[in-house]
């Protein structure tokens, strides 16, 4: 079960951003549980709605007690969990790109949608007076690594194609369903450069 898995790897805390479905119990596992539903779209406030509050809880039982583990979970862990767990990192001092790559490097397969980014964006341009990952650099990034053989020159123009979708048009928000949306509507004129 997910709850001997968790007990296994130590965990004593989690974070719960799940849809609500997923409700544990457990004397051993203390959870932050969310009242609200978090919609995984990219024009939900996450990062100023949940994250602040999830950096919170995970800053203080992590100095509470150097032995407590936390673990922050979604339903799918590709959005929502990554989302919070990079506010997290940035607010531990590292820079969005930084806390992209050691994320990816431990959880591949994560892929916050775009509005979530841009709002990650956002908050580091607000607290460092600087953006290290732009949601371009991310879309390049997602692209070149999803489809390589590509190469820069076209995944700079998928992205600037994939830019240019409302984020209220995409299925999903995330970098893939943007580009499939932009490209089957390649004749259409682009609002960036392109």
């Amino acid at each position: 079960s997910n709850l001997k898995n968790l007990k296994t790897l130590g965990v004593t805390h989690a974070v719960d951003l799940s849809d609500g479905s997923e409700h544990h119990s457990s004397s051993d596992i203390e959870y932050m549980r969310i009242s609200e539903h978090i919609l995984d779209k990219p024009e939900y406030p996450i990062v100023e709605k949940i994250g602040r509050k999830a950096v919170d809880f995970i800053s203080h039982v992590l100095a509470k007690k150097l032995e407590n583990v936390v673990v922050v979970y979604c339903t799918m862990g590709i959005s929502r969990s990554a989302t919070v767990t990079l506010q997290y990192l940035m607010d531990r001092g590292m820079s969005l790109k930084e806390s992209w790559k050691l994320l990816k490097s431990s959880r591949p397969f994560v892929n916050p949608n775009l509005g979530f980014w841009e709002q990650l964006s956002e908050l580091e341009r607000r607290t460092t007076g600087n953006k290290t990952m732009t949601t371009r650099d991310y879309v390049i990034a997602e692209l070149l690594e999803f489809w390589p053989s590509i190469g820069l020159d076209f995944a700079n123009i998928v992205a600037d194609r994939v830019l240019d979708v409302p984020f209220e048009d995409m299925i999903t928000g995330t970098f893939l369903d943007a580009a499939v949306k932009s490209l089957s509507e390649a004749g259409r004129p682009c609002r960036q450069t392109c």
